[in-house]
């Protein structure tokens, strides 16, 4: 809380959810299966794996319809959302899977 209180304001966090809940309202999407809260008949292999931080940039998070669609842009108005953008773009060049199995064997 006291880091959101104290962080310098923009609306491009505000933006990029808005436009992500506009777009689940006019297209609405199951949750994939591995991040749902208690995921009936996955195997252990295709589960979450909360016990791998390692694998946590890897896992695609958006279903396949969406999953190309950016919805943040970043600003550039303040040295704390530049450093956002540039965690930001790290992370999207890592290649993402939906397949927990094949990403928890390599």
């Amino acid at each position: 809380m006291i880091d959101l209180a104290l962080s310098p304001k923009s609306k491009s966090a505000y933006s990029a959810i808005k436009a992500a809940l506009d777009e689940v309202k006019q297209h609405p999407l199951p949750t994939p299966m591995y991040l749902r809260l208690t995921p009936v008949g996955l195997d252990d292999k295709d589960k979450y794996p909360y016990d791998r931080p390692d694998l946590w940039h890897k896992i695609q998070y958006l279903p396949d319809q969406i999953k190309d669609i950016s919805f943040y842009q970043p600003n550039d108005n303040s040295s704390y959302e530049k450093t956002l953008a540039e965690n930001w773009k790290k992370l999207k060049q890592y290649q993402r899977s939906s397949e927990l199995a094949k990403l928890k064997r390599k």
